[in-house]
């Protein structure tokens, strides 16, 4: 395979990480190969496949190697050729290329719409550039280990699907947290069903990962699917796998489903309340049998599978409303396991802070190598603030305030995302009301700083730490009306 091929190959993974960067700064993306093909893009950018026609200082970085600029887009002399740059909104523009085995496969643009974002760039210039470098340098590192993983492939090793995280990698001392956590270890070692409850980033797969690694399980496969990701037509074969040419668009060669997939292990089902109330019918039944049969076949397949499952939902309100198997779900709440919210575990924040902290040092250590120091204010305040998102957002927050910190290593309140700060934020005496006046304040300055457009949205929920699906319902439920 051409290098240049492994970023199309991982367009998915790469317009994720993509996706994260644009939430964390505000920058927009777009990201090509080395024929122009677009590969990723976030905001405004995200719009048409191909840079055929207009991806003039793309080509350029690619055939020179080496960043460009374009601080006056329409304006600058690279621009003159460009025959759409009369419909170019661009405040400014950094085109740096990628890079795989010393050789360039690709540039990523770093580009905003607004003259106030292009001020915020050209005054923190050397901080944005940094992170930049970072990101790309982050992509790069992926890049290589997704061509390592195709070689082992080709010379008939294959990937497993073990664990990485075990009951030592929990970060927590609060006795809500401790309390499950003890929990989960005594049940472990046994394979009993559990089903784990909790809010959105609370860490439930994190969790169902260190259950596995202490089960006599540990050494075969753990898979996860989210039962909320899949489109309704296809979760099936997702689950059960199919035969060949078992429906339009079957390969050939037919399909491995997850539960064979997982057979002598773990199978974890996230978002399980998002199944289908038909496929639930059918879950009931392999769990009861721990048989399957793959789509387009009559034959039976033997399981020994331990089965996992989470929801950030009240199921109870979904069997009341007939979206849920009231019998799936005895089947499936053997063992119930709830994961507090980060709201109310506010004395593991520190813990956790320093954590993060640690294991993203090292996308930092080109910019600052000594000793961070974090302001006495940002923990008071971090302590108060409601997090939507749970351990998830405050993650991206520590990135955040790790590339914004200043050049001495100082992490202080200004280091800290936009949206986070409201009026409140320099007055660590004065609080919320309660935790619902937080988060909703939290939620309309995401909205307030991102917009609350389409694309508005997607960014407003990642920098929370929370799904789309997750935005809406909170939207609703504090009646914040947007377009």
């Amino acid at each position: 395979m051409e290098l240049y091929r492994y970023l199309f190959s991982n367009r998915m993974k790469i317009q994720e990480l993509c996706n994260t960067f644009t939430a964390v700064t505000g920058i927009s993306i777009a990201l090509v190969d080395k024929k122009l093909i677009r590969i990723a893009a976030t905001g405004p950018c995200n719009v048409n496949q191909f840079l055929n026609i207009n991806g003039i200082v793309q080509k350029r970085v690619i055939e020179l190697d080496q960043e460009i600029v374009v601080d006056n887009p329409t304006e600058d002399e690279i621009c003159h050729p460009c025959v759409q740059k009369e419909f170019c909104k661009e405040s400014f523009e950094l085109c740096m290329p990628i890079h795989m085995d010393d050789e360039v496969v690709g540039s990523i643009s770093f580009i905003t719409f607004k003259l106030k974002d292009r001020k915020f760039i050209k005054d923190n210039y050397t901080i944005i550039t940094q992170f930049a470098k970072n990101f790309i340098a982050m992509l790069e590192q992926y890049l290589q280990s997704r061509k390592e993983v195709v070689h082992l492939k080709r010379t008939g090793v294959s990937e497993t699907n073990h664990t990485v995280f075990t009951f030592k990698e929990l970060i927590g001392s609060s006795k809500n947290f401790l309390s499950v956590i003890e929990k989960a270890k005594l049940v472990a070692p046994n394979d009993v069903t559990v089903m784990i409850s909790g809010e959105s980033g609370t860490g439930k797969e994190l969790l169902a990962q260190a259950i596995h690694s202490a089960s006599s399980r540990k050494l075969k496969p753990f898979i996860a699917i989210n039962c909320g990701a899949i489109p309704e037509n296809l979760i099936e074969s997702e689950l059960f796998g199919y035969t060949g040419g078992a429906f339009t668009g079957a390969s050939n060669q037919g399909r491995l489903g997850k539960f064979e997939a997982a057979n002598e292990g773990t199978l974890f089902l996230d978002e399980v309340t998002e199944m289908p109330i038909s496929l639930q019918t059918k879950l009931l039944r392999v769990l009861q049998e721990q048989k399957i049969e793959r789509l387009g076949s009559n034959k039976s397949i033997n399981l020994d599978v331990r089965i996992i499952s989470a929801t950030n939902k009240d199921i109870q309100k979904l069997i009341d409303k007939g979206l849920f198997r009231e019998d799936l779900y005895y089947r499936l709440n053997v063992i119930p396991l709830d994961l507090p919210p980060l709201r109310n575990r506010s004395d593991d924040i520190v813990a956790l802070m320093n954590h993060f902290m640690t294991k993203h040092s090292e996308f930092i250590t080109n910019k600052f190598a000594g000793e961070i120091k974090v302001e006495k204010k940002v923990f008071e305040y971090l302590k108060r603030y409601s997090w939507p998102g749970n351990i998830r957002e405050l993650e991206n927050v520590i990135m955040h305030m790790l590339n914004l910190m200043d050049g001495d290593g100082n992490v202080t309140l200004e280091s800290l995302p936009v949206y986070m700060r409201g009026e409140n934020l320099n007055n660590p005496n004065i609080g919320f009301a309660t935790i619902e006046d937080m988060e909703f304040a939290a939620i309309l300055n995401a909205l307030d700083f991102y917009g609350d457009d389409t694309e508005g949205k997607h960014a407003a929920a990642e920098s929370l730490g929370i799904s789309l699906t997750t935005l809406y319902r909170k939207l609703k439920k504090y009646n914040i009306c947007v377009s």
